[in-house]
């Protein structure tokens, strides 16, 4: 959270920045949708909704200020590929 406070305001203006723990109820059904474990904890995501549309992006580099910082950068310059999260083919 050190880290995200420390870019909180530069990215502000692109994202709605929030904290979640991941355990019973909401928390779970939260992380389940954004696809974190509590295996990749800290984890930072991008969730944007967009139409009929949400996309999901996962930031994966090392957790630094600089990194977050270019992650919400090409994530607002379009640069980024989505991950998408489908169930397996039924039997």
């Amino acid at each position: 959270m050190e880290i995200l406070k420390e870019v909180a305001s530069s990215i502000r203006s692109i994202l709605l920045i929030t904290e979640a723990a991941i355990d019973e109820g909401l928390g779970e059904r939260l992380s389940d949708y954004i696809g974190v474990t509590d295996k990749e904890l800290p984890a930072f995501r991008i969730v944007a909704p967009k139409d009929d549309d949400v996309k999901k992006y996962y930031f994966s580099d090392e957790l630094t200020a600089d990194n977050l910082r270019a992650f919400v950068n090409n994530f607002k310059e379009e640069k980024l590929k989505p991950v998408f999260k489908s169930e397996q083919i039924p039997e």
